[in-house]
C-alpha cells in the first residue's frame, strides 16, 4: 500500500488547471529523453564499474544481460525518436503529458520503496517491465520503419519482428549463458587478477560497495531499470498507439505517395457557436472551389444542440467524425469515471445511436485525442460498433487566429516527406475560448498544399484488400 500510495496524486494534480501546464512543460525533455537517457547511461557505467571492483567478475558476468538490455532499450528509444516518420505527430495532449510526468516520478519512487522492502520481488517486477518496454519499442520501431498502415499491418510487422527476435536474439542469449557456464570461472579469475593488478599499480585499495552495500541504501540498479521503464511508457504512448492497435482498428496515417491529405478540425473550433457564419461561408466557398473536404469532429452535445449545422456540413461533402470522449466533454463523466468502463461504453453507444438518428448513417470514424479515448474498453466498444479510430500524423495547435510561417512549413514538410497519406489535426488549444476560429489556419493549409487534395478520411486511409488465393 505504501508503494502504491504516490500514484494517487496523478489524477489530482494532472487535472488541476494551475498545476497541469507547469507539469506538462517538463514533458518536452522527457519524451525526447536525451538528457534522461544520458543520466541513466552514466549511472549504468558507474554502477558497472563499482560492481566490477567490489565483486567477482563471475558475478558481474551474471548481471551483464541486464545492463545490455537496458542500454539496448535506451539506444532503441533514442534511434526511434530521432528517425521516426512523423516529426510533429506527438499523440499526447497537455493533460496526458502532465499525467505521464507524474507517473514517471511515482513509478521511480514506488519502485525504490518496494525494493527496499523486498529486493528480489522488486527486481523481478522491474525486469519484467523492462523487457516489455524493450520488445514493444522494437515492435514500434520496426512498424515505423516499414510504415505500417493501421492495426492489421502493425500486428503483421510485430509478428515478423518477434520472429527476428526468436531466430537471432534467443540463440545469442543461449550461447552467452552457455559461455558463462563453461568459461565463467576462468574468465572471472583472469579479470579479477587484472583489476587487482591495476588497483595496486594505481596505489588504490578495494573499497566497500557504495551502491549495493549498506542497509537502507537503494541500489542504483533499481533506479536504472525503473527510470528506463518510467520513461519508456509515456515515450511509446506519445509516438505509437499500442492500445489502439491491439484493441481496435487504429490509424495514425494513410497510404503514402497518393497525394491525398486528411484535415481534421473540431466542430467547436469552427466558430458556429459565436455566430461567425459569414467567415464560415466564405471559407466554405473557397474549399468548394478547390474540391477540399474537411473531417469535422463532433461531440454528443454538438449533435444535440447543432444538428442542423452538422447536417449542412455533411451535405456539402465534409466528413463527420465522432469524438470518443463525448461523454467527458458533455459533462456526463469526470476524471474518476475513467475506471468505470461500462459507463463510458454506454455513453459512447448513446453518441453512436444519436449520430445514426441525426445523420441517417452509422458513424465510421472516431477521433482519439485524450487518455479517456484510449481506455481499452472504449477502444473495444468502438470496434464492436464497427468504427475505426483515427489519431494524427501532424498536430497543429495554433497560437492565434493565423498560422505562423514556422507552423505552416512544419505541416508542408510532413506532407511532402511521405507525398500524401498525412492526417493533420488542427486545434485551437488554449485559445478555444478567446472568440477565434480555425477557419484562417485551415484555408492557409489548403492553399499551401498545391498539388495535393484534401479529402475525407475514408479516401486517405484505406484497408488493404485481403489476398484471395
Amino acid at each position: 500500500m505504501k508503494a502504491a500510495a504516490p500514484s494517487i496524486v496523478i489524477p489530482i494534480l494532472s487535472s488541476l488547471r494551475l498545476t497541469q501546464p507547469a507539469i506538462a512543460m517538463l514533458a518536452n525533455n522527457l519524451y525526447l529523453p536525451v538528457l534522461a537517457q544520458s543520466i541513466i547511461a552514466i549511472q549504468c557505467l558507474v554502477f558497472a564499474t563499482n560492481f566490477a571492483i567490489n565483486h567477482t567478475a563471475q558475478s558481474a558476468l551474471s548481471l551483464l544481460p541486464i545492463f545490455t538490455a537496458t542500454i539496448i532499450t535506451l539506444a532503441l528509444m533514442q534511434l526511434y525518436s530521432n528517425h521516426r516518420s512523423h516529426k510533429h505527430g506527438c499523440l499526447l495532449n497537455s493533460q496526458m503529458k502532465s499525467q505521464a510526468v507524474l507517473s514517471t516520478a511515482c513509478i521511480i519512487y514506488s519502485s525504490t520503496i518496494l525494493c527496499q522492502n523486498s529486493l528480489m520481488i522488486g527486481l523481478a517486477f522491474l525486469l519484467g517491465s523492462l523487457f516489455v518496454i524493450l520488445f514493444t519499442s522494437f515492435f514500434a520501431a520496426c512498424s515505423d520503419v516499414w510504415y505500417a498502415i493501421g492495426s492489421r499491418q502493425f500486428r503483421m510487422v510485430s509478428l515478423d519482428a518477434a520472429g527476428m527476435i526468436f531466430y537471432f536474439f534467443v540463440p545469442a542469449t543461449v550461447l552467452y549463458l552457455r559461455f558463462v557456464e563453461k568459461y565463467g570461472v576462468i574468465v572471472g579469475d583472469a579479470f579479477d587478477r587484472i583489476v587487482a593488478n591495476s588497483l595496486s599499480w594505481m596505489n588504490l585499495e578495494m573499497i566497500d560497495g557504495v551502491f549495493l552495500g549498506g542497509q537502507g541504501n537503494v541500489p542504483v540498479l533499481v533506479f536504472i531499470i525503473s527510470a528506463t521503464t518510467a520513461i519508456g511508457v509515456p515515450f511509446l504512448n506519445s509516438l505509437c498507439p499500442i492500445g489502439g492497435y491491439l484493441f481496435a482498428k487504429a490509424y495514425i496515417h494513410g497510404q503514402p505517395n497518393t497525394r491525398k491529405v486528411a484535415l481534421i478540425v473540431n466542430f467547436s473550433d469552427l466558430g458556429y457557436s459565436q455566430n461567425d457564419t459569414a467567415k464560415a461561408e466564405s471559407v466554405m466557398k473557397s474549399l468548394e472551389e478547390t474540391n477540399s473536404y474537411l473531417n469535422v469532429v463532433v461531440t454528443l452535445d454538438d449533435l444535440e444542440s447543432s444538428s442542423t449545422t452538422v447536417k449542412n456540413l455533411e451535405k456539402k461533402g465534409h466528413n463527420i467524425v465522432l469524438l470518443a470522449s463525448s461523454a467527458l466533454t458533455s459533462g456526463r463523466m469526470n476524471s474518476m469515471t475513467l475506471f468505470k468502463g461500462d459507463v463510458a461504453n454506454n455513453t459512447l453507444k448513446k453518441a453512436f445511436d444519436e449520430f445514426n438518428n441525426i445523420l441517417g448513417r452509422r458513424a465510421d470514424w472516431v477521433l482519439s485525442k485524450s487518455s479517456y479515448d484510449r481506455h481499452p474498453l472504449i477502444l473495444q466498444k468502438a470496434h464492436e460498433l464497427g468504427m475505426k479510430f483515427t489519431y494524427w500524423s501532424t498536430l497543429v495547435q495554433t497560437k492565434g487566429a493565423k498560422l505562423s510561417n514556422e507552423e505552416l512549413n512544419r505541416v508542408l514538410n510532413d506532407v511532402k516527406d511521405k507525398n500524401g497519406g498525412s492526417i493533420i489535426y488542427i486545434t485551437l488549444g488554449k485559445y478555444k475560448n478567446e472568440g477565434i476560429s480555425v477557419w484562417d489556419p485551415v484555408l492557409s493549409i489548403v492553399q499551401a498544399l498545391e498539388g495535393y487534395t484534401v479529402e475525407p478520411l475514408s479516401q486517405v486511409v484505406k484497408d488493404d484488400k485481403l489476398m484471395a488465393l
